[in-house]
């Protein structure tokens, strides 16, 4: 794959993807469990196109989303996502692009998916045991990535100069 269209998908990725680890209630005898993702969302019909035309080639399996604004935003727009299930996947995603991610939030989201999913290939494998409290530990560290790593209040903003905090 061209190393410009995967550094494009890393930039992309960094700026609008979100990466989580969800809840699937009911599957293994009734014990919890959790399946990666990676959600990518946009209303540029384009973005969401060239994403397809890297995932294709690459081999990741992927679905689309079709989300319409809440009724509360009369001005909002409806918009795609392209997102990525599963640990086969969403291996193939942190190949391409583990180390080119370059926020730290998303560089760290990228590493305990990575780190979840060799926790359950080792698990397969009969290394590991099952264990609900690790799979629910790993699922909040995830969570806890998604908001804010350093409250927008708290910066230093100068202008023309680097963002402090």
């Amino acid at each position: 794959m061209d190393t410009e269209k995967i550094n494009w998908l890393a930039g992309i990725i960094d700026g609008e993807g979100s990466f989580t680890l969800n809840r699937r209630c009911g599957v293994n005898s009734g014990q919890d469990s959790f399946i990666t993702r990676l959600q990518i969302g946009n209303t540029d019909m384009g973005m969401i196109k060239k994403i397809s035309e890297i995932f294709v080639p690459l081999g990741i399996k992927f679905y689309y989303g079709l989300h319409n604004p809440h009724k509360k935003f009369p001005n909002a727009k409806r918009y795609l996502t392209i997102n990525v299930e599963g640990y086969r996947s969403m291996t193939k995603i942190i190949d391409a692009v583990d180390g080119k991610l370059f926020t730290h939030q998303k560089s760290q989201q990228l590493a305990l998916i990575k780190e979840y999913i060799i926790f359950r290939n080792n698990i397969a494998a009969g290394i590991e045991s099952r264990d609900p409290e690790k799979d629910k530990a790993f699922a909040l560290k995830v969570k806890s990535l998604v908001g804010y790593q350093v409250s927008p209040s708290t910066t230093l903003r100068e202008a023309s100069t680097v963002l402090r905090w």
